[in-house]
């Protein structure tokens, strides 16, 4: 198990999507799309990161930013080459939740996602959709129960 924020921690954040299925209150979503040139990872731009995650001797990678994680088609492969190249390698994700919904993507962040933060901005629908416009509290809180359930029966 690696070590939250040990000194001397080298790690890097890596924002594999600009894309988002929210549209945020705080996230100027349009601003940061018309300005980034890229608005997702290829797989070959990530086994180009996953080599200097190598060479560098990285020991964190905090796989998020501005855009929702599990928005990528191809997440599966991005976790998966990222933890191969780099065993040691300590991967944190942070989630809306709410494309977390299936077992193929439990299964990809029980096998290489160490740290897995959700972001779930109220304690209701109500209160969620002030902040998180397009959210939805129950699927988020749904989802983020099925995958603690879904790590338990894995052990």
């Amino acid at each position: 198990m690696c070590a939250i924020f040990s000194i001397p921690h080298k790690g890097i954040m890596v924002e594999n999507t600009v894309h988002c299925n929210l549209n945020c209150l705080c996230c100027d979503r349009k601003l940061v799309e018309s300005i980034r040139t890229k608005k997702s990872l290829s797989l070959n731009d990530l086994e180009k990161i996953s080599a200097e995650v190598k060479d560098n001797k990285i020991s964190s990678v905090f796989y998020f930013n501005l855009g929702e994680p599990f928005f990528s088609r191809n997440i599966h492969e991005e976790l998966k080459t990222l933890k191969h190249d780099n065993a040691d390698l300590c991967i944190y994700i942070s989630t809306n939740g709410l494309l977390l919904d299936n077992e193929e993507k439990m299964k990809t962040c029980i096998q290489h996602v160490d740290y897995l933060f959700f972001s779930i901005d109220g304690v209701d629908n109500y209160t969620l959709q002030k902040y998180q416009r397009q959210g939805d509290f129950e699927k988020a809180y749904n989802n983020m129960k099925r995958i603690i359930s879904y790590r338990n029966s894995k052990n």
